[in-house]
């Protein structure tokens, strides 16, 4: 970072007629100051790629440069890409936006609701208006044990209830794209992979763009960036902004990742890799219509089709938006659409993953776009430089005069500086993790809103003092133990230890609880999982739940009662032959095979008789 610093001091005045040099000016200054590890930008205008950099490094106190061709995650960015496939077919006249996805899936997707079911379309997937919650589900593909992204759409999304009715509110949603996944697939009638892949990426050169961490191959994994998460430790001075920053090896098989659930790790919904360089050349491609089957249907995709709130078009984009009646919406795989950048059509989409950070611009009207990708996640200050360098390029690029530039940066650097001092303003607090003996280890962090601001050795001391030392529940472990279940979020797997101690399974969790006896109830920490799974960084609580006989984490909940309803489900969904032969016999007739509709595991299958008079006798079997 020492060179990053001395490059931006010694380097020249750029010329204002050189945008080029402009940019890199600004992005070299800015890139210090925002303390984030490495970055990577790209400029496309009128189909050319006019300006790909990449500053700082790899690795935090590294020396591996970032450059234009380094590998990031990009996120959600993602499902623009299961947009463009969907908007193929539209294209094509294969579908229309309205077409019900359980019209295109062949029935193979079914909502918790009948109303969804029926009417849920894939206009409503893309532009986050299908009723699910804002990120409902997402622990599940996170780290659960859904397996591929088929069965997570027909098996479990069919218990996943809604919050709100069909579009009448936008909420961000995940599992929504992976039903428009599915969606894509269906009609593609192979992996959304294999279609991106030969639809988008081959054609396009994009030999840097990948679907996901599995795909990396041995030599583009050198060009994978680095992941970082970043936190203001208890001494934080606003001054001078120096965060506590953890590095990570994404292609490291136990470093934590957000496809956790998924065994191939390819998510429709952000599991994509690509490079600055690279995805200059699928910015081109959006913003040049004319080189689609159909124009019109990549045009409604970038055009507004769902109202979004104010604040989550502000997050996006690091400027005011003041016009009074300006019309904020969501695209078909877009974020943010309108008139919204200076006056100018604009529209973004952007992508988090747990280490890397991306944001992109687009304004049609001038032909020009811009990427930035940054290697660190999660401190407070990231999204503001990385939204405020991205409208900075757009600015240079579209000939804006650098006073003007850097007025609407000082305007930004102001936020970010509320932000320092919110940050040095956190209360720092101590916590202790109770162990055998008194052996209690004790962690100091900030805490924001009862979050623990804490860093990856102070996460590592917790796992590596439960590991021996951690504490049973307080009364009977074989009592907590055994198979719970959930309809959506599937199967948790209690166990005990010699010593009491609980172990729980669930999909790639795996780690011994560490009871926490202060706490009212039965509350345990899960020291093991936080460090190797999405549950990273934070120390989310296990708590068993007596009167419901369930275990609860993550806004998920297992019981027991639920697991014996599977049991029944299951063996009704292995029952095809029993039925068959029992349909077949010369003496009984089926009526009727009922489903659970209460907690007591029974289900019941009625028969008649076969005689030939009319009195029939009904025989109940009760499974």
């Amino acid at each position: 970072m020492l060179v990053l610093a001395l490059v931006a001091v010694f380097l020249p005045h750029a010329s204002a007629s050189d945008p080029a040099a402009l940019a890199d000016q600004f992005v070299s200054r800015v890139a210090m100051e925002s303390k984030i590890p490495g970055l990577a930008v790209g400029v496309v205008k009128n189909g050319t790629t006019v300006f790909a950099r990449g500053y700082g490094v790899k690795f935090y106190g590294g020396e591996d440069s970032v450059d234009e061709h380094t590998m990031f995650q990009m996120g959600s960015c993602t499902k623009t890409f299961i947009a463009m496939g969907l908007a193929h077919f539209v294209g094509i006249g294969a579908i229309t936006w309205d077409t019900t996805v359980h019209n295109i899936t062949k029935g193979r997707f079914n909502a918790s609701v009948e109303y969804l079911t029926a009417n849920m379309n894939v206009g409503d997937l893309l532009s986050h208006r299908t009723g699910y919650g804002d990120h409902d589900g997402d622990l599940l593909w996170a780290l659960g044990d859904v397996e591929t992204e088929t069965d997570l759409v027909e098996k479990r999304v069919p218990f996943l209830q809604p919050t709100k009715s069909l579009r009448q509110l936008f909420m961000y949603s995940n599992i929504g794209y992976e039903v428009a996944t599915i969606t894509l697939e269906a009609l593609a009638g192979e992996p959304w992979y294999t279609f991106v892949q030969q639809r988008f990426l081959d054609p396009l050169d994009m030999g840097s763009t990948v679907p996901g961490l599995p795909a990396v191959t041995s030599k583009q994994a050198p060009r994978v960036s680095g992941g970082h998460k970043g936190v203001p430790g208890p001494e934080y001075k606003s001054t001078t902004d120096t965060p506590l920053i953890d590095s990570f090896d994404l292609n490291h098989p136990l470093t934590p990742s957000l496809t956790g659930g998924i065994s191939n790790g390819f998510l429709g919904a952000g599991s994509m890799l690509s490079s600055a360089s690279d995805y200059c050349k699928w910015m081109a491609y959006l913003l040049n219509s004319s080189r689609w089957s159909s124009p019109t249907a990549v045009m409604e995709a970038e055009a507004g089709q769902m109202i979004i709130p104010q604040a989550w078009a502000t997050a996006f984009m690091g400027l005011g938006i003041e016009q009074p009646g300006n019309a904020m919406a969501a695209g078909f795989g877009f974020d943010v659409v309108g008139d919204l950048f200076h006056g100018e059509r604009f529209f973004t989409k952007g992508g988090d993953s747990l280490f890397h950070q991306t944001r992109t611009g687009m304004l049609p009207g001038s032909g020009i776009a811009a990427v930035v990708f940054a290697n660190m996640e999660s401190y407070p200050t990231s999204s503001y430089y990385v939204n405020g360098i991205r409208n900075a390029l757009l600015q240079i690029f579209s000939g804006t005069d650098m006073s003007t530039v850097e007025a609407d940066w000082s305007k930004l650097e102001m936020e970010i500086r509320e932000v320092k001092d919110l940050m040095q303003g956190m209360p720092t607090v101590e916590s202790v993790v109770p162990l055998r003996a008194d052996k209690n280890v004790t962690i100091t962090s900030k805490a924001y809103h009862g979050q623990l601001l804490i860093t990856k050795h102070q996460v590592d001391q917790v796992v590596a003092a439960t590991a021996t030392e951690g504490l049973p529940p307080k009364g009977v472990a074989t009592n907590l133990t055994g198979s719970f279940r959930d309809g959506y979020a599937g199967l948790l797997q209690v166990s005990s230890l010699s010593d009491n101690r609980l172990v729980v399974h669930y999909g790639c969790l795996w780690c011994v609880l560490a009871a926490l006896p202060d706490e009212p109830g039965d509350v345990f920490l899960c020291p093991n999982g936080t460090r190797h799974t999405a549950m990273f960084p934070g120390f989310t609580p296990f708590v068993y739940n007596h009167g419901a006989d369930a275990w609860q984490f993550g806004g998920l909940s297992f019981s027991r009662a639920g697991q014996r309803r599977a049991r029944v489900l299951e063996g009704l969904s292995k029952s095809k032959e029993w039925r068959s032969s029992l349909t077949q016999s010369p003496y009984l007739s089926l009526i009727h095979i009922s489903e659970p509709t209460r907690l007591l595991s029974i289900s019941y299958a009625v028969f008649c008789l076969k005689k030939k008079k009319k009195k029939t006798n009904q025989y109940y079997i009760v499974i």
